[in-house]
């Protein structure tokens, strides 16, 4: 990747701010020099967006679809919002962050780990929010809000829902949702669920073993200005490791780790103040430790090409 011209310098605390993706205390760093002010400033400009929507519900009992765009829409019955716990009507406000690519999840701190630790296989996730007039809506148990997800890769019929935490917040960890129903249909999935939030359409690797490796990232990075992503080169999954700034290195931490043999990408975005930088490495999931000897001056933009081509 080429050279680019240099970021704006700011203050150094600001190498902190960004939290996202930063595991340890900054106290382990020099607070004079913003180590990763570039990193911070590219995740930061580039977070996912929430789109924001106007839903008006019908009169007449027919059933209104909202599409959200990239194939995934709201199939909304009558009577399946409730305001206050009754019946919506008139217009709502719906918000959906899509996360449907592997970049929307690099960019948005997105990764695919279960709640009991093992990778997952995800064919699209969403944050959705519905209210009136700031009235938070509910969903009514008896009839379901069904979401259509696009479907990535070929059919399986082990898809399930998954709930961003056991509160629906938590997009790091996902929850399986036993309560909800997904159907697959033709090119997309169906999701029949009560949950807001995050939602997340996917399903656990069925592997026999697992294995964990660390990262370890050239002198002078740390967690406060890099970041670590495993990338599953097949399946729409991406994991971020954990940084320990003492040693240099990520890790899956308390996680199992990844599938044996996996081919993955190994992405890191790091930065030493103003200058973005960029490494990748392609790896087949296996225990042990992983070296990157060179970060690569790269711009947003390249970076952002590179993201989106994975």
């Amino acid at each position: 990747m080429k050279n680019i011209s240099k970021f704006p310098k700011t203050m150094a605390i600001a190498a902190c701010i960004f939290t996202l993706f930063s595991i340890n205390a900054c106290s382990d760093e020099n607070l004079d020099t913003p180590l990763g002010q570039a990193m911070n400033d590219f995740f930061t400009k580039n977070k996912l967006v929430a789109k924001k929507f106007s839903l008006t519900l019908s009169t007449t009992g027919a059933t209104d679809t909202l599409k959200l765009g990239s194939g995934y829409a709201l199939i909304v019955a009558p009577g399946t919002f409730l305001i206050n716990g009754v019946a919506a009507t008139g217009t709502l406000d719906v918000s959906a962050t899509l996360v449907d690519t592997k970049s929307d999840m690099v960019k948005g701190g997105v990764s695919t780990y279960g709640d009991s630790g093992r990778a997952i296989q995800s064919s699209g996730m969403l944050k959705l929010n519905v209210s009136q007039n700031g009235v938070q809506a509910t969903i009514a148990l008896a009839k379901p809000l069904s979401i259509q997800v696009p479907m990535k890769g070929m059919l399986q019929t082990d898809f399930r829902t998954f709930s961003g935490g056991n509160d629906g917040s938590d997009s790091s960890k996902w929850v399986l949702d036993n309560k909800s129903q997904t159907i697959p249909k033709s090119q997309s999935y169906i999701i029949k669920t009560t949950t807001l939030k995050w939602i997340n359409c996917d399903r656990f690797y069925n592997n026999s073993s697992n294995v964990k490796f660390d990262v370890k990232v050239p002198t002078g990075f740390t967690n406060v200005n890099a970041s670590v992503f495993i990338i599953f080169k097949n399946d729409h999954s991406m994991c971020r490791l954990f940084g320990n700034a003492v040693t240099q290195t990520f890790d899956f931490g308390n996680y199992p780790g990844i599938p044996l043999s996996t081919p993955v990408k190994i992405v890191v975005i790091s930065s030493e103040g103003d200058q973005l930088k960029f490494a990748e490495q392609d790896y087949i999931g296996a225990t042990g430790t992983v070296s990157i000897p060179t970060m690569t001056n790269t711009t947003d933009a390249e970076l952002q090409t590179f993201l989106n081509s994975l």
